[in-house]
């Protein structure tokens, strides 16, 4: 076996989702075959049939969202407000996202992270690639992505791109739809259960935010 645990970040809610991740499962075991695992985390509490088809699952319905950021955070000028931009023949459209309703599930994909290296560790595994289970691949491209696992390194981002031109100078973004990583990069991370412990977390790391691509910049 290969030392890379291929896990996909799922919330099971509807059928189209099931189906999405089922079309996926089948690309990874066409390119992948019986070298690599993977490991399915679902944050809904339906399956659709699929815990069958993938090596380890694990359920995550107990996952929460980050409510309103607090006060003293807000009046420090501390938090991180994200926002989107599209661009147009006239230029760059971009506007402040709300402080809830959006980006609330961060905590969620963070936890994923975590689950994901520590399963990885429990089954022998150096090394996690983490997909969203919406993703649908070129197949030509995901035999590239497999040759990159094999090479070892610690970390791989896909896409990453600077944009906006109200960011700040450090600010850029890592899509995290498809990203491997060595185990060892999250060594004495632990699950996050409520808010609390969300905005711990960003004091730890000096970021304060709902918007996780950023974290790597910040850790």
């Amino acid at each position: 076996m290969k030392n890379t645990l291929i896990t996909i970040d799922s919330y099971l809610s509807a059928d189209d989702r099931a189906d999405a991740c089922r079309n996926l499962i089948k690309q990874i075991r066409e390119v992948f075959g019986n070298e690599y695992e993977i490991l399915l985390i679902n944050k809904s509490n339906k399956d659709f049939g699929l815990q069958k088809e993938v090596d380890y699952y694990y359920n995550l319905s107990n996952s929460f969202m980050v409510g309103y950021p607090p006060e003293e955070i807000l009046k420090a000028d501390r938090y991180e407000r994200p926002y989107v931009y599209v661009g147009t023949g006239l230029g760059v459209c971009e506007n402040w996202l709300p402080l809830t309703g959006v980006t609330d599930h961060v905590a969620g994909i963070y936890n994923s992270f975590i689950i994901s290296t520590k399963i990885s560790e429990m089954m022998g595994y150096t090394h996690v690639f983490k997909i969203e289970y919406d993703t649908i691949f070129d197949m030509d491209e995901l035999r590239d992505i497999k040759n990159d696992l094999e090479k070892g390194n610690d970390y791989i981002f896909y896409g990453v791109r600077k944009e906006g031109e109200w960011a700040k100078s450090y600010h850029y973004l890592m899509d995290v739809h498809i990203v491997a990583y060595s185990n060892r990069l999250f060594e004495g991370c632990k699950i996050l259960k409520n808010d609390n412990d969300y905005w711990e977390l960003n004091g730890k790391i000096n970021y304060y935010g709902k918007v996780f691509r950023l974290w790597y910049l910040h850790w």
